[in-house]
């Protein structure tokens, strides 16, 4: 099996898991305990090695509906066309046994020591308030007392601003409300 030094979600779709289709159902087993075993042993490893470092897990959640919303999303929009890999087209025609993996994954590597933290990721920015609100809370730490802020002053002096047009300004395409 191909290993690759950097994990390129978009291009190691399983990080080490060979895809069933090339294997029969006994070599993927194997290769399932193999990579699970590694696991183990680097989270062993880790917990050992890495005195003062947390190790926190996280898998983001999103439903059938909604995977299936985004993938027609980025097909309809030619804007949102690039995060759609064919990767991520070959690994839809094995969603189950994916998604089995994981579970089974979950099975063999959430332990109390090392537990695997779920978000719900339907909603983006809900998903990601609630995983940096969460990861902030695992890590120990002590408030820093903050003092007042005074802001200086501002400089008074005559000054104009150039025209724009004597600029080159990026276009504006999208306006955020």
């Amino acid at each position: 099996m191909k290993r690759s030094t950097a994990v390129e979600p978009r291009r190691d779709l399983s990080s080490g898991i060979a895809k069933p289709t090339r294997l029969t159902n006994e070599a993927y087993e194997k290769e399932l305990e193999r990579l699970q075993s590694e696991l183990l042993y680097m989270q062993e490893w880790i917990r050992h090695a890495a005195v003062g470092h947390h190790v926190v897990k996280y898998w983001l959640s999103v439903s059938d509906e909604e995977q299936e919303r985004r993938f027609q999303k980025r097909i309809k929009n030619p804007h949102k066309r690039w995060k759609l890999s064919t990767i991520d087209l070959q690994a839809r025609a094995h969603w189950v046994d994916y998604s089995e993996a994981k579970d089974v994954m979950f099975a063999h590597t959430d332990t109390d020591e090392s537990p695997w933290w779920v978000v719900e990721a339907d909603d983006k920015r809900t998903a990601r308030l609630n995983l940096m609100s969460h990861l902030l809370e695992q890590i120990p730490y002590e408030r820093v007392p903050m003092g007042d802020v005074t802001l200086p002053p501002r400089q008074q002096r005559e000054y104009a601003r150039p025209p724009k047009k004597a600029q080159r300004m990026v276009p504006t395409r999208y306006v955020v409300e």
